[in-house]
């Protein structure tokens, strides 16, 4: 009886220290691999950060550019300029146009080369006004908004007196 016990004992132990020793090798698996997946984890967050600060730069860009050429733009749709300002504008217009064709979105640049076209043919002020507005929307679109409620009609154009 005392050999089966020495044997129990024995075994018991064998299994408890077995079973420790293996808790702790799956353990250290556990924790390299959850290392390895907040180190994964660190990169991927990085990647999406410096993704979208570049993203929010290019934003702002456009933005910006945006701003100017619209400021611009108006010396192309009415008389309100003496010809010291009206040139002023052209330059600055000239400038956010060149820029444009860095941080503009195709669909923008599109928009323009058919606004630019309707100044130089013989077209009513509607049509040019009407692309005046297209542009502006394909700079909505392209800076965010996605609402198709609005279109070039609803753009309203009027001299202040």
């Amino acid at each position: 009886m005392s050999d089966l016990l020495i044997k129990i004992i024995t075994n018991g132990s064998f299994i408890a220290i077995a079973t420790l020793i293996i808790k702790m090798v799956i353990d250290k698996g556990l924790q390299k691999q959850k290392g390895n997946i907040d180190k994964e984890l660190e990169e991927i967050k990085g990647v999406l950060q410096l993704r979208f600060s570049s993203e929010q730069e290019k934003l702002n860009q456009k933005r910006d550019v945006y701003i100017k050429l619209v400021d611009s733009m108006s010396i192309f749709l009415n008389n309100r300029y003496d010809r010291e300002a009206k040139l002023e504008r052209a330059k600055k217009f000239q400038e956010a146009y060149d820029t444009l064709w860095l941080w503009g979105s195709d669909e923008v640049i599109l928009a323009y080369s058919e606004f630019l076209k309707s100044y130089q043919k013989p077209v009513s002020m509607d049509v040019k006004q009407k692309n005046f507005a297209k542009c502006v929307l394909a700079m909505r679109k392209d800076l965010g908004y996605k609402s198709d409620l609005i279109s070039e009609e609803h753009y309203e154009f009027f001299t202040i007196t």
